[in-house]
């Protein structure tokens, strides 16, 4: 399974930015995304919850418990 650090990649690869323009996101260093990205280092809960809400993925899905990236909040907006 993927782990939390190729999760965050992955969001920021996918949506194409850059360490610095993610970080700016969620008011971290790049130094910090890069640590995030390797696994060196954990972004806060806060941080966590601030980026599945930004990219609109799951928690589970952010943190490498599941594979598919939708979210409840995506499901019951297409109520």
């Amino acid at each position: 399974m993927a782990t939390l650090g190729e999760r965050i990649k992955q969001l920021r690869l996918e949506h194409e930015l850059t360490q610095e323009e993610f970080g700016k996101l969620f008011g971290v260093t790049k130094y910090s995304v890069s640590l995030y990205e390797s696994n060196k280092s954990s972004p806060s809960d806060e941080i966590k919850k601030k980026i599945a809400e930004h990219f609109n993925v799951s928690l589970d899905w952010l943190m490498g418990r599941t594979f598919g990236t939708i979210s409840i909040r995506k499901i019951l907006s297409n109520r």
